[in-house]
């Protein structure tokens, strides 16, 4: 699928290690709060075990043959309100780039396919408490806060991970948002 000049598309074994090196990329890593690079699973075993898998995949933004950004997805099952539920994490985009523009595609290409993978009737994303800009642009969406805790393994001592989760059976996007005119430009060229 492309937006613009953007491709958003499938991660394959043959383009692991060009995402692995984005991942590690000083300025992709020093975006996430405790970075990638100072977790317990190393970059290349957290993308490698969703590369095609029954359970998860990656999603990557390319522009003239260089990844831009990234998603990862994965299929957690039935939440506590019996939906099938996905999460999306490891959101990246270059810091070169419309991060808006290239969040949302990828966003909603990510969506699109665990729609059509899993069924999924959930779709939640995370962040960490204090990230005031994402959680905007999450309930901006749709998006509700969903659950707030301490995750030792992905954030440092003393920040709460946050999960937001939209409802996909009951999901329209409100007409004239970034993420409508996006969405409607990929059902267009899907």
């Amino acid at each position: 699928m492309n937006i613009g000049a953007v491709e958003y598309k499938l991660v394959t074994y043959q383009e692991r290690d060009s995402l692995v090196q984005f991942l590690q990329r000083p300025e992709i890593d020093a975006l996430f709060n405790l970075p990638l690079s100072q977790r317990q699973e190393s970059i290349f075993a957290h993308v490698d075990k969703r590369i095609n898998t029954n359970n998860s995949f990656w999603v990557i933004a390319v522009l003239n043959e260089q990844i831009v950004g990234c998603i990862d997805t994965d299929y957690l099952g039935i939440d506590e309100q019996g939906q099938k539920s996905v999460m999306a994490s490891t959101l990246a985009v270059d810091p070169a780039m419309e991060y808006e523009r290239i969040a949302i595609g990828l966003g909603y290409t990510s969506m699109m396919r665990a729609i059509r993978m899993f069924g999924a009737e959930s779709y939640c994303t995370d962040s960490w408490e204090g990230n005031i800009p994402f959680r905007k642009a999450m309930l901006s969406i749709g998006f509700k806060e969903y659950k707030c805790f301490v995750d030792n393994e992905k954030r440092p001592q003393g920040i709460r991970s946050v999960v937001y989760q939209l409802d996909l059976k009951s999901f329209v996007p409100t007409i004239g948002t970034k993420w409508d005119v996006l969405s409607r430009r990929y059902l267009e060229t899907a």
